[in-house]
């Protein structure tokens, strides 16, 4: 289960990185996490939390390739791939790109902030 999954490794990383785990609790206690019941608009409000989850789904995908039938021909600059051949995108490795992820192996919430984030660079 893909939800399962993000839950896990979200936790892995937070656990091997105790600095940023802590400033999840921080955000948690400060929005009135640990109060009563957990509502929508308490999640909602929690960004670092966010930033981690998807942090973690960069660095572990739920999905880590997707495939794709051509129902047409499909042009490149430097090939034609006919109809009815499979795409495979490899999206484990193009989120460990240098050039959109720098220290791509790095966990860090942080390139998810509004000024860093390239607009398609993350599936």
């Amino acid at each position: 289960d893909t939800t399962a999954g993000v839950a896990s490794w979200t936790l892995y990383a937070l656990g091997h990185h105790p600095e940023i785990q802590e400033k999840v609790v921080q955000e948690a206690e400060s929005v009135g996490f640990y109060d009563g019941p957990v509502t929508i608009q308490t999640l909602a409000s929690m960004d670092y939390l966010e930033r981690c989850i998807k942090e973690s789904m960069r660095l572990y995908p739920p999905v880590p390739v997707i495939v794709r039938q051509l129902y047409a021909p499909l042009k490149t600059p430097n090939m034609l791939v006919p109809a009815g051949c499979s795409i495979f995108i490899n999206v484990f490795e193009q989120h460990r790109i240098p050039e959109y992820f720098p220290n791509p192996l790095e966990f860090n919430p942080d390139r998810f902030l509004e000024k860093f984030k390239h607009p398609y660079a993350y599936v």
